[in-house]
């Protein structure tokens, strides 16, 4: 290796040391967050498997489910997690922001090795340079990346990150050395590169496209079909492939196991279609423009006509991509490369019910638009000479704003009250009422608990739903330790009404031996038995 080229290699493992420190100085403030009451429960404080880290809990992580999912380095990370910090979330939100600060150096990484063979000049080294920190950052701290860092139980999507992108590194590094040096460093390149998307997959199963992802880097911007077959590079991909089947296989077995997918019947195809485009839309758009990024989106049981005209735009875009594959064949490549990881989570194969789409889904689709968006700025460096100071302030101006929005959304994530919140901010559900009434019944802020479960009640009466045991068992407990004691009698005997629970004939004792009718009360206790459980949601 020459002395420029030593030159170019340490400037840029510097480059994506500066990505790597700034996505952690955005994502501080992270660290300071603590659990939810959104999945941060099963995954983690209700968790007892992540407690003993021992052969017993390997040999069930790597031969069962758990929460309905077969993620087994995930777990792991939690088990080391909890050995290192037991249950102080800083640790765990520290996990998650090194992980992903790391993803960012990747990234940097990554976007060389596509860029750099045709752009980097060393006689003008800094755009290039400017260039590649601007793809880390469009990527590390954009507002979309919030939910995966910040949320707890994301883990699953910063360790899937970490080994899926290492693997396209190594991948684009077997690939250009293949073409340059012949069989030099080609089995180890890509060893490392299978090896890591067999972790990846240990992760989180949602990179069981990677096969078709490479096929399209292979297509551009490798441009590989001009020097080699389609068939020898689909025969590259035979171990990738085989291992992608595999798990696809696995998730899926465990997901109808566990009762997960939502049939036809459920969810017409018609209706998952306009979803799916409506949810694609939404991503790129929120990509361009990230404003009014919720923790939740849930699906309308009567879907807008909007979701119909974004479907069609969607359908529009894929096809019209297709006519540039000859003059320019970036287009679609960027199209499908954005498309294809999204494909497993749209409705198309719907699971759990409501959720509709949801931000961290972008994690791995952002990279190649980030690069792009990175690249084109610096073309129009090279090229428009007037317009520098201008791209330069717009530039930082953007970045800031990211940085700014992400802290702000951070924030959205500190607790189970700012998360639930946020959601009723824009849209009123049942279910955020629920959660946030019990995290103010679990700090002791009754009255507050009472507003939001009794709000939930009236939802759940007006859309004609069941009312859950738990919301009159929860409410009548807050009515109970604010002394409202008519009101709390009422709601514990509705709840034993609808599902007879031990624990909420000792409530209804209580309650009932407060208001000095001990006879009454004997009788609950006699029900709730010698040691009834704590009242718990779970």
């Amino acid at each position: 290796m020459n002395n420029s080229m030593k030159f170019t290699s340490g400037s840029v493992l510097k480059i994506a040391a500066v990505s790597w420190i700034i996505c952690f100085a955005v994502y501080f403030r992270a660290l300071f967050c603590g659990f939810v009451n959104y999945d941060d429960s099963e995954y983690v404080l209700h968790n007892i498997l992540i407690r003993d880290l021992n052969l017993d809990f390997l040999k069930f992580v790597f031969t069962s489910s758990y929460a309905g999912s077969w993620m087994p380095l995930t777990w792991i990370s939690f088990a080391i997690d909890y050995r290192l910090w037991e249950m102080n979330a800083f640790g765990y939100h520290l996990t998650n922001i090194l992980l992903h600060s790391t993803n960012t150096f990747v990234v940097v990484l990554i976007a060389d090795k596509v860029l750099g063979k045709k752009y980097c000049d060393i006689q003008n080294i800094q755009p290039y340079l400017a260039m590649l920190l601007l793809s880390g950052l469009f990527f590390g701290i954009h507002p979309l990346r919030v939910e995966s860092v910040v949320w707890i139980s994301e883990r699953k999507d910063v360790l899937n990150g970490l080994f899926a992108l290492g693997s396209v590194l190594f991948y684009l590094m077997y690939a250009q050395a293949k073409d340059i040096e012949g069989k030099s460093r080609l089995a180890a390149n890509y060893s490392i590169s299978l090896m890591l998307f067999a972790l990846s997959l240990m992760a989180k199963s949602i990179t069981v496209v990677m096969p078709a992802l490479l096929i399209i880097i292979d297509w551009f911007p490798l441009k590989r079909l001009r020097k080699t077959t389609i068939l020898t590079i689909i025969y590259e991909k035979i171990p990738f492939l085989l291992l992608s089947l595999a798990v696809s296989v696995l998730t899926i077995y465990y997901a109808q196991t566990d009762g997960m997918f939502l049939t036809l019947n459920e969810i017409s195809f018609y209706k998952r279609l306009l979803i799916s485009g409506n949810s694609v839309f939404e991503y790129l758009r929120l990509i361009i423009f990230p404003v009014g990024i919720q923790p939740f989106y849930i699906i309308n049981p009567v879907l807008p006509a909007s979701y119909a005209i974004k479907a069609v735009v969607v359908v529009a875009v894929c096809c019209s991509s297709l006519y540039f594959i000859k003059s320019r064949p970036w287009i679609p490549a960027l199209w499908f490369l954005f498309l294809t990881p999204l494909l497993p989570v749209l409705a198309f194969f719907q699971n759990g019910g409501e959720e509709a789409m949801a931000a961290r889904f972008t994690y791995l689709p952002a990279v190649p638009i980030s690069v792009i968006a990175a690249f084109g700025f610096f073309q129009v460096y090279r090229y428009q000479n007037k317009l520098r100071v201008l791209l330069c302030v717009t530039i930082l101006f953007l970045l800031l704003f990211y940085a700014t929005v992400t802290y702000r959304d951070t924030i959205v994530w500190d607790n189970t009250g700012t998360l639930w919140t946020r959601l009723l901010e824009v849209q009123e559900i049942g279910r955020a009422y629920v959660q946030r009434g019990m995290y103010y019944y679990s700090i002791g802020h009754y009255d507050e608990a009472i507003q939001d479960l009794s709000r939930a009640i009236e939802i759940a009466k007006r859309e004609k739903v069941p009312v859950l045991h738990n919301l009159y068992a929860f409410r009548g407990d807050s009515y109970r330790a604010m002394k409202s004691y008519d009101k709390a009698l009422e709601d514990l005997t509705s709840a034993i009404e609808i599902t007879p629970n031990p624990s909420c004939n000792y409530l209804r004792g209580l309650t009932l031996k407060s208001m000095g009718r001990q006879h009454e009360a004997e009788k609950d206790f006699e029900l709730a038995g010698e040691h009834p459980i704590p009242l718990d949601w779970y």
